[in-house]
């Protein structure tokens, strides 16, 4: 969907929205039958509604998926949009592959430093001085995406681990515990190197299974299968 139109994108939406709002007044007609059922008695009802709304819950769940899917794209389309207009085409594809050369470069050096302390010039404090550098294109690059993102609290919900992962942290005594987290966690920058590089297409097979195990959620009306 990420070559569709935005006006496309948003008549889906809509339409996602009517479908969604179909199943809830289905819903709710089903729950006043029940109560008009149980008035007279007929427990047994509850039984065959309760398997009624499961499917009418996962058809939900499925069109909310979809919702999820359109609205991420549509920031996505108006963000990059915004960061064409200031910077032009080249400016933003000059910025995505610097970030992606500079996310390897700061992986390299943090898998060198977390072999131990070295002597040379590959020692802790040069590592971090390079990091450091890195850090502050990285920073930049977030606050000039957020102010181009049209929905800012989107933006955030989305991007919050390209500014956790962009804070710099310091060499530190050895076996700090301190240490040991930062370096851990900013290894999540991988995920900024894998979405510059759009690996997502290429594992096609992940999504093909994620389809199978909703198919046999609902076969088998197992919640946790997925």
């Amino acid at each position: 969907i990420e070559n569709l139109p935005e006006d496309l994108l948003l008549r889906m939406l809509d339409n996602m929205k009517l479908e969604r709002d179909a199943l809830i007044e289905i819903a709710r007609e089903k729950e006043k039958k029940v109560h008009a059922q149980l008035l007279k008695g007929k427990y047994h009802v509850v039984a065959k509604t309760r398997k009624e709304l499961r499917n009418l819950k996962r058809e939900q769940n499925s069109i909310l998926d979809i919702q999820h899917t359109l609205e991420n794209q549509i920031q996505e389309k108006r963000l990059q949009s915004a960061m064409t207009s200031h910077i032009g085409e080249r400016g933003v594809f000059l910025m995505n592959w610097t970030s992606m050369i500079l996310t390897f470069l700061v992986l390299t050096l943090m898998f060198i430093d977390l072999n131990g302390p070295r002597d040379d010039w590959l020692n802790p404090w040069n590592i971090f001085y390079v990091d450091s550098v890195c850090c502050i294109f990285f920073l930049s690059e977030f606050f000039f995406a957020y102010r181009c993102a049209d929905d800012k609290r989107w933006f955030m919900r989305k991007h919050w681990i390209d500014l956790v992962t962009s804070i710099p942290v310091p060499p530190a005594a050895e076996g700090s515990r301190f240490i040991r987290f930062g370096r851990t966690f900013r290894f999540a920058r991988l995920l900024r190197a894998l979405r510059l590089l759009r690996v997502i297409r290429v594992l096609r097979t992940f999504v093909l299974l994620s389809r199978t195990l909703r198919y046999l959620q609902d076969l088998m009306d197992l919640k946790t299968m997925q």
